[in-house]
């Protein structure tokens, strides 16, 4: 199973410096998914054991502005599930 992780890029950040900030979530060589409208939202590809190794980096990160963690609640994520149940593609 992939996991993936949404993060926001606060910054215009051109996809050589996206592939390297999913290096620090996760050793897979999977691309990073974005989104092309205005609220640039990625998804990278995540392994619990390297966020955690390179939480130091993923922190400076933070703090220079490159990027904001997205939190899905309950509430958005049951409300996910309810639009995917009504896709014949998407079975659970």
């Amino acid at each position: 199973m992939k996991i993936y992780k949404p993060i926001h890029l606060i910054q215009a950040t051109p996809t050589k410096e996206v592939k390297k900030i999913s290096k620090l979530f996760s050793n897979y060589e999977d691309d990073p998914i974005r989104n092309n409208s205005n609220f640039d939202l990625v998804f990278v590809r995540y392994s619990p054991d390297v966020y955690f190794s390179h939480g130091e980096e993923i922190g400076k990160l933070f703090e220079s502005d490159t990027f904001d963690p997205l939190v899905m609640t309950n509430y958005k994520f049951l409300a996910l599930l309810l639009v995917c149940s009504s896709n014949p593609m998407i079975v659970f």
